[in-house]
């Protein structure tokens, strides 16, 4: 399936809009003509998007509310067929991987960070499943695409971010589910997975960051997996291999390795 038309003269909604790269990605595709749909908690950093937005002639639509609330998510949902009719493109960016050492977390801890960055996408995507599967679909058979932003820790437990990376294995085998079901139905499923990505919330974080890349480099690199067509995209490309050659390594070699993270 094409899908080189999907980022040209679509209605998009973007969850994790008002900083770091859910911000740089939406000044992107307001390049391309896109109708865009801001959500995030933080007004002023929706309203500062928005006037940037406008002032290159996008239209734009703000929800203000958090991803990690069903009742929000769904209502976001709601408010944007109501607005513009349809949703082309959901890219759902929410989450966060703090340091988290087993020995030293709670099971409150764990819980918060399973809410954001597992339920965030849980809570959003029957109702943007219900929504897209109601739409008709274009010249090229797709009636919708949803996108989410994962991590390449959610291919390993990684020393500190187990819940995270937990909590990213969950939304990948989530979305691989969504793509053999809804596919057929004319759904388009993609999952991005970047490395560590130098954003004002993980430069506070004491953990090794190796090949960190910048806030728009990540941006330009979430584009370009959008336009690949690629079900699954790993970037930046020196760590994704390194992420690939540990899985498929014996664990006696891979445990050592992953131990001398620490």
């Amino acid at each position: 399936m094409r899908t080189d038309h999907i980022l040209q003269h679509k209605t998009i909604l973007l969850v994790g809009a008002s900083s770091g790269m859910g911000r740089q990605l939406a000044l992107l595709l307001a390049q391309h003509n896109n109708r865009l749909i801001l959500f995030a908690r933080r007004q002023g950093e929706l309203d500062s998007l928005a006037q940037q937005l406008r002032a290159q002639q996008c239209d734009v639509l703000i929800i203000r509310g958090d991803a990690c609330c069903e009742e929000e998510a769904a209502q976001a949902v709601s408010s944007c067929i109501a607005y513009f009719g349809r949703i082309d493109l959901a890219l759902l960016n929410v989450g966060a991987g703090p340091e988290q050492r087993m020995a030293e977390t709670s099971v409150a801890d764990i819980r918060h960070c399973l809410d954001l960055n597992y339920l965030s996408l849980v809570n959003f995507l029957p109702p943007l499943i219900t929504a897209m599967r109601n739409q008709p679909a274009d010249q090229y058979g797709l009636r919708g695409t949803i996108v989410h932003t994962n991590s390449l820790a959610g291919f390993l437990g990684l020393p500190m971010q187990g819940p995270y990376s937990a909590a990213k294995a969950a939304a990948r085998l989530l979305m691989d589910s969504c793509r053999i079901e809804l596919e057929p139905e004319g759904l388009k499923f993609i999952s991005l997975y970047p490395g560590f990505v130098q954003t004002a919330r993980v430069n506070q974080y004491d953990m090794p960051a190796p090949f960190a890349i910048s806030e728009t480099r990540g941006a330009e690199l979430m584009l370009k997996g959008l336009l690949s067509g690629r079900d699954d995209y790993l970037f930046p490309g020196p760590l994704s291999w390194l992420i690939r050659l540990a899985r498929i390594l014996p664990t006696f070699i891979s445990k050592p390795l992953l131990r001398r993270a620490l």
